[in-house]
């Protein structure tokens, strides 16, 4: 029935659509999610992706929206740009009151691999929850900074196999950059 109202010629048979029909499927569809939080979500991991310069600003802003969702896609969006002046937005959303966002903050300071997020990594890795500590592991093997080596070590001993794991891998990974450092 409700095929029946937005589309005007539903059924068997060819489909005829007037401009004005055309007009009306889309306001009836893409008109309810304008302004959503999936919508908004999913504008700001797009304009990620195409990564014109252009849209950080826009990014950057929905860094602060309401919705863990739409800034979980912020910090996401931000490691397209690469831009480094938005290291301090990452570390500053490593205490986000969403931990999937300050997990994806993390995710995202790793692939920076900025010495700056050093510190506030391993902060995050104490106070956090096991998926905190391996995001945080993972982050600081990609950085691969000699400081955070005592912590990687330290979590080799931690009761969660999963947190043991991630710290085999974040000192796989100093290894890795130490031998090719040479």
């Amino acid at each position: 029935m409700l095929d029946g109202l937005l589309y005007p010629n539903y059924g068997p048979g060819p489909r005829i659509v007037s401009a004005a029909e055309s007009q009306q499927i889309t306001d009836a569809h893409y008109g309810s999610i304008r302004g959503t939080i999936f919508a908004r979500a999913y504008a700001v991991s797009t304009l990620g992706c195409i990564g014109d310069r252009r849209a950080l600003p826009v990014v950057i802003d929905a860094l602060s929206d309401a919705s863990p969702m739409v800034r979980r896609s912020a910090t996401t969006s931000l490691m397209h740009f690469q831009e480094p002046s938005t290291v301090p937005l990452l570390i500053r959303a490593l205490e986000d009151s969403a931990s999937e966002v300050c997990r994806s903050a993390a995710s995202v300071l790793g692939c920076f691999h900025s010495a700056d997020a050093v510190i506030p990594l391993m902060a995050y890795y104490e106070r956090g929850d096991r998926e905190a500590k391996v995001a945080a592991l993972c982050a600081l093997g990609h950085i691969g900074d000699p400081r955070s080596l005592p912590l990687a070590r330290a979590a080799l001993l931690d009761k969660v196999r999963k947190v043991r794991d991630a710290a085999k891998s974040a000192l796989a990974n100093y290894d890795f950059k130490r031998r090719h450092e040479c």
